[in-house]
């Protein structure tokens, strides 16, 4: 049963939304990433090198296992403790952009400003949390497991410092290769 366009002729059915993908999509997304992360478990089952990490791990498997639960609880601690100074100042959020970041870090305004240092501050106990959070399965799962998180580590820090490369900052920092709004090119990687 199709839902009647309120807008058009009766009878005909609402067109679905360019932006969304379709069922069908989304369950082909789910079953490349489902099948992609049970490679990757195999994988490392089967690898001697992961078994050889496997067995380093679980000789010191309770230090390890503070360290991660440390590094999360240390995170949550950050991240929570700027959510509630920011609650406590009335300011329910505080976004900013990568380009933004990548300013204040290069200028030192974390240094300076109070409200710098706790968005770093927040940042970096996010960071520390799910590093943490996800350093308990590293820790306590199968060499399948461990490859599995450490890939996703990778994948992650990829995308992280890829999209701070190509974070356009307007002190004249530009992307390497990258156009300038001028028309000049970049000169980054040429020194």
């Amino acid at each position: 049963m199709t839902t009647p366009d309120p807008a058009g002729p009766p009878g005909e059915p609402i067109p679905a939304s360019p932006g969304q993908p379709s069922l069908l999509r989304r369950a082909a997304g789910w079953a490349v990433s489902l099948t992609v992360a049970f490679g990757l478990i195999v994988l490392g089952e089967l690898s001697a090198s992961m078994q050889a990490l496997q067995d380093a791990i679980a000789a010191r498997e309770s230090e390890w296992l503070a360290g991660a639960i440390a590094l999360a609880s240390l995170g949550f601690v950050l991240l929570a403790g700027g959510a509630i100074h920011l609650a406590i100042r009335g300011r329910g959020e505080d976004s900013v952009s990568l380009a933004e970041l990548k300013a204040a870090w290069r200028s030192g305004a974390w240094r300076r400003s109070p409200r710098w240092r706790r968005r770093f501050a927040m940042m970096t106990g996010a960071l520390l949390m799910v590093v943490g959070v996800f350093g308990i399965p590293f820790v306590l799962g199968a060499a399948g497991i461990k490859m599995l998180i450490a890939v996703a580590w990778a994948v992650v820090a990829f995308q992280v410092v890829r999209g701070l490369r190509r974070a356009d900052v307007r002190t004249g920092g530009t992307p390497p290769g990258g156009s300038r709004r001028d028309g000049s090119r970049s000169r980054r990687g040429k020194r």
